[in-house]
């Protein structure tokens, strides 16, 4: 085999194993269980189960889960997030599975970030999420790491995310 073929094929299993870790990170079995999350509340807003899964050495993309509730204060909107220790961008993301088995990614719309007051937005595997990008290095099973998400109204809420292998 030439030098040209050995690296065009390797080139093209990075490839692949890359879109496969990718993949994963945003999707999967969502089984009960792993480190201990301790809910944060803030004047009338809740966030509970922030957990991401580790990732591969040499992938730079993760995926964040989390709840975020408004039990009683003023109806408010998600509109960003940051984890600048560990993701260079944190952007909501989505992932919708057709009847077919086919995932596609399609935009978010702004009333799927919107927490009326008695509402939640629920992120989680195979649906809506926060993906860290720019990631300096793999999730690893055991780590945490400080998210902050940024509210219209609401002041921002800071608070850690177990990085759990066993979900």
């Amino acid at each position: 085999m030439t030098g040209a073929r050995v690296l065009r094929r390797a080139a093209g299993a990075v490839a692949f194993s890359t879109a496969v870790c990718t993949l994963t990170a945003c999707g999967g079995d969502d089984a009960e269980g792993g480190a201990a999350f301790e809910e944060v509340v803030e004047a009338g807003m809740a966030v509970t189960d922030a957990w991401a899964r580790p990732t591969a050495p040499g992938i730079d993309t993760g995926a964040i889960y989390l709840a975020v509730e408004n039990r009683d204060a003023p109806d408010d909107r998600i509109v960003a997030a940051s984890a600048p220790d560990r993701c260079a961008t944190v952007v909501p993301h989505q992932t919708v599975v057709d009847d077919d088995g086919v995932a596609s990614m399609p935009g978010i719309l702004d009333d799927e970030l919107f927490l009326p007051q008695g509402g939640s937005v629920l992120m989680e595997p195979l649906g809506l999420h926060l993906m860290c990008l720019g990631m300096g290095g793999p999730l690893e099973d055991g780590d945490r790491f400080e998210l902050t998400v940024a509210f219209d109204t609401h002041d921002p809420m800071t608070f850690d995310v177990a990085v759990d292998g066993d979900r």
